[in-house]
C-alpha cells in the first residue's frame, strides 16, 4: 500500500512539472528575427567597425541602431559584436575605462553562447588596451589565447591581425628578432587574404622594426611602401600614422627639413580627425626636431601644447613623456631650476602609474563583478511573473502530494529511527578513532619536535666547531705567512710551505661548510627556498650569509668562519639587506630569524 502511494506522488509531481514547464514556454516564445533583420543587423555593425577609428558618431549611431534591432531579435551574438565594436570606439577616443567596460560587456555574452569567434576578438581587443597601459606580459598573454581561438576557428584573417600585434609588443619589449619573425608571418598571411589596409598595417610594423634595428634603409622602404598603400585607399588616419613613422626615420637620418614637412602633414591629418593622441606624439617629435635645428621658440610651443593636449585626454604616459622633453629643453637653454621642476613632474608621473596600473586592475574586477549581477538581475526580473505563476500551480498540487507524504512519513518513522540508533552508535566509534588518530598525531608531533631540538643542537655544535676550526687555521695561516718572510733566503723552504698556505686556504672550511649546509637544511628545510621566493636573484654568498645570520653570528665569527675581512661582510649584508627590501641592518637578523 505505502509503495503505491509513493508511486502517485511521485506521478503527480512529474504531471505538475510537465504541465508548468509547458505552460511557460508557449507564453514566453522569443521573438524570430527574420533573415532581413539579421542582414542589417549585420551591416550596420560592419559599417560601424569601419568608421571606428576615423568617425566616432557616425559608428555609434550605427551601433545603437543595430542594438534595438538586435535584442528585439533576441540575436545574443550580435549584442555581443555590438559591445565589441563599441569598445574600439572608444579604444580610439583614447576613452581606455569605457572601452574596457563594453569589451567586458561582450565577453560575459561570448561566453555565454559559447562563441569561440567573439572570445578571439575579446582578447585581442584586451591585448591593444594591456599594449597601451604598458602591460606587455598581459598583452602577449591575451594574443594568444586569442591566437588559440583564431586557429580553431581556422581565421586566416584573425591570425594575421594578431600576428602583427605580437609583433608590436615584441618591438615595445626590444624583442627585434622575435618581432620580424612575427611580422614577416603577419604579411604573408594579408598578402594571400589581398587586404590592402592590413598589408599596409604589417609594412608599417616592418618598418619600426627596421628602425629600432638600426636598418633606416630598410625601415624607410616599408614606411613609404606603407604609406603608398594607404594613399590609394585614401586611409586618412594612417597615412598621419606613415607621415610619423618616416619622418623618424628622416630625424635619425638627420633629414631634419623633410621630417618636419612629413610631421606637419601629419599634425594636420590627425587635427582633421580629431586623434588626440596622433597629435601629442607629432608634437614631441617636431620638438624633437626643432632642438636639433635650434628653433627654440618653435620647440617650446610645440611641446606646451603637447602638454596641453595630454592633460585633456588625461594620458598620462604622454603627460610624462611631454614633461621629460619640457626638462630637457630647459636644461639644454641653461634654465636649471624650470627644467628641475618639469624633471619632478616627470617623476612624479612615471611613479603614479604604476599605482593607476594597479587601481585599474581593482576597478576592472570590481566593474565585471557589478556587470554580471546586472545582468543576473535583469534574467531574474524577466522570469519573475513566469516563475510566480508557475509556483501558484505547483503549490495547489504540492498540497495535494503533502498529504500522500505526510502518510508515508508515518510509517516510516520507525525504521528510520533504528537507523538513526545505527549510526549513533557508528558516530560514537568515530570518535573513538578520531580520539586516538590525535593522541598518534600529538606523539608524532612531540618525536619531531625532538627530533628538531636535536638537529639544531647538532647545528649550533657544527657552529661553533667550524668558528673554532677556522680560528685555528687562521692562526696557522698567520704563522706560517710569518715563517715564510723570515726564511725568505731558503726558496726550496719558502716553496714548500707557499704551498703548505695554499692548500690549507684552498681547501679549509669546505667540507666543514658542507656537514653544516646539510645540517641546517635538516632543521630550516623551506629556508632557502623561503628566501628565493623573495628575491629569486640573490648570489650564492648572499644566501650563505643568510644562513650565518639565522643562527644570530655576529660580523666577527662570520668573518672568522668564512675567511674574509669585517668589511667584506658587511659589504655583503647591506647587498643582501638590499635585495630583501629591509630598512636598517637591525631588521635584518630579526626578519632571518623568523622567516
Amino acid at each position: 500500500m505505502i509503495k503505491q502511494y509513493l508511486i502517485l506522488s511521485l506521478f503527480l509531481l512529474l504531471y505538475c512539472n510537465i504541465f508548468a514547464y509547458y505552460d511557460f514556454k508557449v507564453n514566453n516564445q522569443p521573438y524570430q528575427s527574420t533573415a532581413i533583420d539579421t542582414l542589417d543587423i549585420r551591416k550596420n555593425i560592419d559599417s560601424a567597425l569601419s568608421l571606428c577609428a576615423t568617425d566616432y558618431s557616425k559608428s555609434l549611431y550605427l551601433l545603437d541602431e543595430a542594438l534595438d534591432l538586435a535584442q528585439k531579435a533576441n540575436y545574443d551574438e550580435a549584442i555581443g559584436d555590438i559591445y565589441y565594436v563599441r569598445s574600439r570606439v572608444y579604444y580610439y577616443k583614447d576613452n581606455y575605462n569605457i572601452a574596457i567596460k563594453y569589451l567586458n560587456k561582450a565577453k560575459s555574452i561570448y561566453d555565454k553562447i559559447g562563441s569561440s569567434r567573439g572570445l578571439a576578438k575579446y582578447f585581442f581587443g584586451l591585448g591593444s588596451i594591456e599594449t597601451l597601459y604598458g602591460n606587455d606580459i598581459k598583452a602577449i598573454k591575451a594574443f594568444q589565447k586569442a591566437m588559440q581561438y583564431e586557429e580553431q576557428n581556422h581565421n586566416f584573417k584573425g591570425k594575421s591581425r594578431i600576428l602583427n600585434s605580437l609583433a608590436s609588443v615584441n618591438l615595445k619589449m626590444k624583442n627585434f628578432k622575435i618581432a620580424l619573425e612575427y611580422a614577416k608571418k603577419a604579411l604573408i598571411l594579408k598578402k594571400k587574404l589581398g587586404n590592402k589596409k592590413e598589408i599596409s598595417n604589417t609594412l608599417t610594423n616592418l618598418g619600426e622594426i627596421y628602425q629600432n634595428m638600426d636598418s633606416l634603409d630598410k625601415a624607410e622602404e616599408y614606411f613609404q611602401k606603407g604609406l603608398d598603400l594607404r594613399q590609394k585607399l585614401n586611409d586618412k588616419r594612417r597615412i598621419g600614422s606613415s607621415l610619423l613613422g618616416l619622418a623618424k626615420i628622416h630625424i635619425l637620418k638627420k633629414d631634419l627639413l623633410k621630417a618636419e614637412n612629413e610631421l606637419i602633414k601629419a599634425l594636420k591629418i590627425f587635427t582633421g580627425l580629431n586623434e588626440k593622441t596622433g597629435q601629442v606624439l607629432c608634437l614631441l617629435e617636431l620638438s624633437k626636431t626643432y632642438n636639433t635645428l635650434n628653433f627654440n621658440k618653435k620647440n617650446k610651443k610645440a611641446i606646451e601644447k603637447a602638454i596641453y593636449i595630454s592633460k585633456n585626454i588625461q594620458n598620462q604616459e604622454l603627460l610624462k613623456n611631454s614633461f621629460k622633453q619640457y626638462a630637457d629643453f630647459y636644461s639644454n637653454n641653461k634654465n636649471y631650476k624650470k627644467a628641475y621642476k618639469y624633471f619632478k613632474k616627470y617623476v612624479s608621473i612615471k611613479d603614479s602609474l604604476i599605482f593607476v596600473n594597479n587601481k585599474r586592475i581593482f576597478n576592472d574586477l570590481e566593474m565585471k563583478y557589478q556587470s554580471e549581477n546586472k545582468d543576473n538581475e535583469i534574467k531574474l526580473l524577466k522570469k519573475k511573473n513566469e516563475i510566480q505563476r508557475k509556483n501558484s500551480i505547483i503549490l495547489i498540487l504540492s498540497v495535494v502530494i503533502l498529504l500522500f507524504i505526510t502518510v508515508l512519513l508515518f510509517f516510516f518513522y520507525r525504521s528510520k529511527a533504528q537507523k538513526l540508533q545505527i549510526k549513533s552508535k557508528l558516530l560514537k566509534k568515530e570518535k573513538i578513532i578520531h580520539k586516538q588518530d590525535l593522541e598518534i598525531k600529538e606523539h608524532e608531533t612531540k618525536l619531531l619536535k625532538h627530533e628538531l631540538e636535536s638537529k639544531s643542537r647538532e647545528l649550533t655544535a657544527k657552529v661553533l666547531v667550524m668558528l673554532k676550526t677556522n680560528q685555528m687555521l687562521d692562526n696557522i695561516l698567520q704563522k706560517l705567512s710569518s715563517l715564510n718572510k723570515k726564511i725568505y733566503s731558503n726558496k726550496v723552504t719558502q716553496k714548500d710551505i707557499s704551498s703548505i698556505i695554499r692548500e690549507i686556504e684552498n681547501h679549509s672550511g669546505d667540507t666543514l661548510w658542507q656537514d653544516f649546509d646539510k645540517a641546517f637544511k635538516g632543521v630550516y628545510s623551506e629556508f632557502y627556498e623561503k628566501l628565493l621566493k623573495i628575491n629569486p636573484q640573490l648570489t650564492p654568498a648572499e644566501i650563505k650569509m643568510a644562513s650565518l645570520l639565522k643562527m644570530n653570528l655576529n660580523t666577527k665569527e662570520i668573518a672568522d668562519i668564512t675567511f674574509k675581512s669585517e668589511s667584506s661582510i658587511k659589504s655583503t649584508r647591506f647587498r643582501l639587506r638590499k635585495k630583501l627590501g629591509l630598512d636598517n641592518d637591525k631588521k635584518l637578523v630579526g626578519f632571518l630569524i623568523k622567516l
